[in-house]
C-alpha cells in the first residue's frame, strides 16, 4: 500500500470515446482521442474500458496498452499550448485522469488497484500526430516529448469496476526498478545520464511491453 512518503492518488475522471472521422492535413482519419468524462461505474477488462474503442489498433490498444493514464496536474502547464480555452478531463486522450500521479515515483511494473480492478504499468506514452489534431498545435507532440511527462499505459491484471473519486492504491511497487519518467528520458534524451545503462536495464523488466523493448533495441 502507499506509505506516508508517497503521493496519494485519486481517480479524478474516467474518460471514453468511440472512433470518429476528422480532417487533418487534408486527409480524413479516424481517431478516438476526443475522450469525454463518463459518470457512474465503468467496467474494465483486458480489452480496455467499456464504451471505449481504439481507431488504430497497430499503435493503440492491445494487452499492454489497454488503458492510458495521465496526470491531471499537468493540465495547467499545457493551457498556453492548446487551442481550446477549456480543457475537460480526457483532453489528452487518457482513459484515466489521475490526481497526484508523479512519473518520477511510479515505476514500470507497479500494480495499481482502483476499486476491484488491478492494473500494471507497462510503458510510457509516445505522443503521435493525433495529439496535435486534438490540441490544434502541430508542435505539441514534440513539446510532449521534451516535457517527458506523457503518462503511462496499463495492462489489466484483474478485470473490475472503477468509478471517478476512488482512491488509487499502489499494491505492488518496484522501487528497485526504473520509473516511468526515467525509461522515457533514457530513450529520447541522448545526453541523459547513464542512458545506455538504463536502457539496458529496461530490457530486463518483465512488465515492460515488447513494443517498448523493440524500440530500445534499435538504439543500443
Amino acid at each position: 500500500m502507499l506509505n506516508s512518503k508517497e503521493p496519494l492518488m485519486e481517480l479524478a475522471s474516467v474518460n471514453t470515446a468511440l472512433p470518429e472521422e476528422y480532417r487533418y492535413n487534408n486527409k480524413t482519419i479516424q481517431t478516438s482521442i476526443f475522450k469525454k468524462p463518463v459518470e457512474g461505474r465503468v467496467w474494465v477488462s483486458a480489452e480496455g474500458l467499456s464504451g471505449d474503442k481504439q481507431a488504430d489498433l497497430k499503435c493503440h490498444g492491445g494487452e499492454h496498452k489497454a488503458v492510458y493514464a495521465f496526470s491531471l496536474g499537468e493540465y495547467e502547464y499545457w493551457k498556453p499550448h492548446v487551442a481550446d480555452s477549456v480543457m475537460s478531463a480526457g483532453y489528452f486522450g487518457e482513459n484515466l485522469s489521475i490526481q497526484g500521479a508523479n512519473l518520477e515515483q511510479l515505476y514500470i511494473g507497479d500494480r495499481l488497484r482502483i476499486g476491484n480492478c488491478v492494473m500494471e504499468i507497462t510503458q510510457p506514452r509516445v505522443p503521435c500526430f493525433k495529439l496535435a489534431l486534438r490540441a490544434g498545435n502541430k508542435a505539441l507532440p514534440k513539446y510532449f516529448i521534451d516535457r517527458a511527462k506523457t503518462g503511462f499505459y496499463l495492462r489489466v491484471i484483474k478485470a473490475g469496476i472503477i468509478e471517478k473519486g476512488q482512491p488509487i492504491e499502489l499494491m505492488e511497487g518496484h522501487r528497485d526498478g526504473l520509473s516511468v519518467e526515467a525509461v522515457f528520458k533514457a530513450f529520447f534524451e541522448k545526453g541523459f545520464p547513464d542512458r545506455v545503462k538504463i536502457n539496458t536495464l529496461a530490457l530486463c523488466i518483465d512488465a515492460l511491453s515488447e513494443e517498448w523493448k523493440a524500440m530500445i533495441r534499435k538504439i543500443i
